[in-house]
C-alpha cells in the first residue's frame, strides 16, 4: 500500500502509476485538482489495483495527519510513502517577499515532514516501510530566481538524511531523489519559449528534458542517499565551473 502527495500530475502521477504496476494499492492525494486525481485512480483501477483519491493541503497539520489515517483506513496498512507535493514560486533574492519564502517552505519542507512523521509512526508499528521524497536538483546547483524553492529544496535532502539515520533501526528506509527540469506543469515557466527552451536544454549532456516516469523508479536497497535524476546537468554544470574557475586562475597568474 502507498501513498503519493501532489499525484494528480506530473511526476506524482507518473509515481502513483508505476508504484500500481508495482502491484501496490494507490492513495492519491491532491489539493485541487479533484478530476485529474480521479483520472489517476481510474488509470490505476484499470491494473487491477485498488485506488482512492484523498483532497488535503499538507502543510496543514490536521490535513496531513488526516490524510495519513484516512490511507491507512481505506488500503488497511502504509508500506511507501512517496512525498511529492510541492510548490515553486520565483522570483530575485531581492524581490522575494516574507509571505512567498513562507508558502514555499510550509508546502515543501513542514508539508513533506508532517506526512513523513506519520507515516513513520504507522511504519513503526509495522516493522518497515519505505519513504521517498522528491526534491529538485536545484537543491545542489544555484540557479537565478530559484533562491527560495532551492533553500527549501536543501531542507528536503538534510530532513531525508536525518529520518534515514532515525528510522533506519526500524527497517526504514529513506531517501530523496533530485530531478533536474522535468516536463510538468511547474516548469513551464522556464521553457515558455524557443529560447528559454534552448537555453534549459544546453545544460543536459543527454539533449531532452525529463520526464515525470524518469523519476518514478524503485530503490529496495538504498537509504540516507541523494538520487540526482537530471541527465547528466549537474556533471555538465561542475565541469563549466571548473572550467570558469580554471580561466580565471591563468587570467589572475
Amino acid at each position: 500500500m502507498a501513498l503519493v502527495t501532489g499525484a494528480s500530475r506530473g511526476i506524482g502521477r507518473a509515481t502513483a502509476l508505476a508504484l500500481a504496476r508495482d502491484g501496490l494499492d494507490v492513495a492519491v492525494n491532491y489539493r485541487v485538482t479533484h478530476a485529474a486525481a480521479e483520472e489517476v485512480v481510474a488509470e490505476i483501477h484499470a491494473m487491477g489495483r485498488r485506488a482512492t483519491a484523498i483532497q488535503a493541503d499538507v502543510g496543514e497539520g490536521n490535513e496531513a495527519r488526516r490524510l495519513l489515517a484516512w490511507t491507512v483506513e481505506r488500503l488497511g496498512g502504509l508500506d511507501v510513502l512517496v512525498s511529492n507535493a510541492g510548490v515553486l514560486e520565483k522570483a530575485a533574492v531581492l524581490d522575494v517577499t516574507e509571505d512567498s519564502w513562507d508558502r514555499t517552505f510550509r508546502v515543501n519542507v513542514k508539508g513533506g515532514f508532517l506526512c513523513a512523521q506519520a507515516a513513520a509512526r504507522h511504519m513503526v508499528a509495522a516493522g518497515a516501510g519505505r519513504i521517498v521524497f522528491v526534491a529538485s536538483s536545484a537543491a545542489l546547483m544555484a540557479e537565478p530566481h530559484l533562491a527560495t524553492y532551492a533553500s527549501a529544496k536543501g531542507a528536503v535532502v538534510s530532513l531525508a538524511r536525518a529520518m534515514a539515520l532515525e528510522l533506519a533501526v526500524h527497517n526504514i528506509t529513506v531517501n530523496v531523489v533530485l530531478p533536474g527540469t522535468t516536463l510538468t506543469g511547474m516548469a513551464s515557466s522556464s521553457i515558455a519559449s524557443p529560447e528559454a527552451l534552448q537555453r534549459v536544454l544546453s545544460r543536459y549532456p543527454l539533449g531532452r528534458l525529463g520526464r515525470p516516469e524518469d523519476t518514478a523508479e524503485d530503490a529496495g536497497w538504498i537509504t540516507g542517499q541523494t538520487l540526482v535524476v537530471d541527465g547528466g546537468c549537474m556533471i555538465n554544470n561542475d565541469k563549466h565551473n571548473v572550467l570558469q574557475f580554471g580561466s580565471r586562475s591563468l587570467s589572475a597568474a
